[in-house]
Order: C-alpha cells, then structure tokens, then sequence
C-alpha cells in the first residue's frame, strides 16, 4: 500500500500537509538610509565575451539602486570569500566617502 500511495501522483497531490504550522508572515523594517539593507541576487548567464557565466546584483532597499558587476570567471571555483570581496567593492564603496 505503501508503495503505490508513493508513486500515485493523484495521492500525492491530495495527501494531507504534516509540516509543523509556520509563523505569520511579517514585513522587514524599512531602512532609514542608503546601502542600510541590501539584498544579494547570484544570476547564472551563458558566458560573456569577457569570460565570465555569472553576475552578482546588488539592491540597495532604500532607494532600489540596483548594482552589478560581473561575478564568476568560467572555470573557476569560488566560495564566500570572493562573495565578501564583491560585497566590499560594489556595496561599500557606495556607503563610504571617497
């Protein structure tokens, strides 16, 4: 019984949720200045002239100033620390004088 319950897609689709009730929904605060939140998007490309598969895009949720830049060279691998060093360049130098 157990077999066919888990291959029946009719089952599946009307089987009853198990999960444990998640919390209300509730709205982050609005930032009170520039670059204060920030959201991170990864955007997987086909690779550009320059050699690059992917860009990293930055929203300041403030004012909805969007920056991107270039992000993973093909063939190779990368990990946070490169991460932290795009966020550095691109977000920071937006926060910081000059």
């Amino acid at each position: 019984m157990e077999a066919y319950v888990a291959t029946c897609a009719e089952c599946q689709l009307h089987k009853a949720y198990t999960a444990r009730a998640r919390g209300i929904p509730t709205q982050l605060e609005a930032p009170d200045g520039r670059w204060q939140a920030v959201t991170l998007d990864l955007v997987s490309l086909a690779t550009s002239e320059d050699g690059y598969d992917a860009v990293v895009v930055f929203t300041n949720m403030f004012t909805k100033q969007v920056e991107g830049q270039p992000w993973v060279p093909v063939g190779s691998t990368v990990g946070p620390r490169f991460l932290a060093v795009s966020i550095q360049y691109s977000v920071f130098s937006n926060v910081c004088p000059r």
